[in-house]
């Protein structure tokens, strides 16, 4: 019975591997989402500017100029929060499956410990991308309550398992 218990260990083990592979897309993914968003909150600054010194004389609207309605889609644009929401379950899922499946928690914690943290990292920094896109409007008290509070608890976490861990590891003579 231990057996195989230590043959499913080891395989599961050597698929450790692969999620390390997963986690180097996602922060690839992550940081190109990061820059793009700090980008688009740039422009997004500049059109702002841009409209409010082009206000239309009386009686003009920009509601009628083509031109302003497709800059004004481009602003926001939907598909970009549709793109955050499966990013971020992309980078939470991994690591929520690593800590907390039954099967995962056969794997010493030792092992896994960084590769969880490290998906926790890269959404959280999707998280905070969202955030950077849109730097004129105040972000909802909402928002910066979830991202100071995510991050406390992403360094929390680490540092409580990663002291539980190091006195898990020392050996008395």
């Amino acid at each position: 019975m231990e057996s195989k218990l230590a043959e499913k260990i080891e395989r599961l083990e050597a698929q450790l591997p692969r999620w390390e592979k997963w986690l180097l897309i996602c922060y690839g993914v992550t940081f190109t989402f990061f820059i793009t968003a700090i980008i688009r909150g740039v422009e997004h600054v500049y059109l702002v500017k841009a409209f409010s010194y082009a206000m239309p004389a009386e009686g003009g609207s920009f509601f009628n100029d083509p031109i302003a309605m497709n800059i004004q889609r481009a602003l926001f644009a939907p598909w970009w929060i549709l793109a955050f929401w499966i990013i971020l379950l992309a980078m939470l899922f991994p690591g929520v499956l690593l800590s907390i499946h039954p099967t995962w928690r056969k794997v010493p914690l030792a092992k896994r410990f960084n590769l969880i943290f490290s998906y926790f990292i890269s959404a959280w920094v999707v998280f905070l991308s969202i955030g950077a896109e849109n730097p004129t409007n105040a972000a909802p008290d909402g928002y910066i309550f979830l991202l100071v509070a995510s991050a406390i608890a992403i360094g929390t976490g680490y540092w409580q398992l990663r002291r539980k861990r190091d006195k898990a590891e020392e050996v008395f003579p």
